[in-house]
């Protein structure tokens, strides 16, 4: 895992890396809609801490979503609306 965020009590591990999305893609639950599929897996799939309250994320975008430009804008809102939501 890389790029740990610290956000108040939690710990946010970024998914980097095709084998960490892999390995939860494999491993975890999937709920598809219109525009999003949204993967979830155990906490010891991400291969953190235990003792920590961690969660793991990971953003990707497809070229269907627009240029090289337009896919980073759509991660880093996303990225940052799921940080504001889950501090509440």
């Amino acid at each position: 895992m890389c790029d740990d965020m610290k956000r108040g009590k939690l710990l946010f591990v970024r998914l980097k890396k095709r084998a960490d999305f892999l390995r939860v893609g494999r491993i975890g639950m999937r709920h598809v809609s219109p525009g999003l599929i949204l993967i979830v897996a155990p906490r010891d799939v991400i291969n953190v801490n235990p003792s920590e309250p961690t969660i793991g994320i990971g953003f990707t975008a497809s070229k269907k979503v627009g240029n090289a430009v337009t896919r980073n804008r759509v991660k880093r809102r996303l990225r940052a609306a799921v940080i504001e939501v889950m501090h509440h």
